[in-house]
């Protein structure tokens, strides 16, 4: 009874060494981490078709989570193109980018329209004055 268990395992290994070889891999990504420098615009990452036919390539960046699709990513970093067609023995560029602070342009818009509407720049001790004059 062991001897035939043994055999079993024995032609079960040797089986998955055999179709081990035979699997592909046709998209190559050059790289699984990315950093990001602070002071970067983007950065890029190389995507290759090693395959004889073209491949439909979808990216997206989340957090790891291997339940995540795409539109549930709350990272701020977006990658484009999310899908692209990859050629044979051709490569495609994906560029990663950080996602704006919408605080920063809340502000930027907040601090143009301040000027604009009182003809000049004013203190934070000014503003702090206009703003508890509104209050009372």
């Amino acid at each position: 009874m062991a001897l035939n268990s043994y055999k079993f395992l024995l032609g079960l290994a040797m089986s998955s060494i055999f179709v081990a070889n035979l699997t592909h891999a046709e998209i190559i990504l050059h790289g699984t981490r990315v950093i990001y420098p602070s002071d970067a615009r983007e950065v890029t990452l190389q995507v290759s078709n090693n395959g004889s036919k073209p491949s439909l390539v979808q990216a997206w960046i989340d957090d790891g989570d291997p339940k995540s699709t795409p539109d549930q990513s709350k990272v701020p970093f977006m990658i484009t193109p999310p899908i692209s067609r990859v050629d044979p023995t051709k490569s495609q560029s994906l560029r990663i980018s950080a996602l704006p602070n919408i605080i920063k342009y809340i502000e930027l818009f907040y601090n143009h329209r301040r000027i604009q509407k009182g003809l000049g720049f004013k203190t934070p001790n000014q503003m702090a004055e206009d703003f508890y004059k509104l209050a009372a």
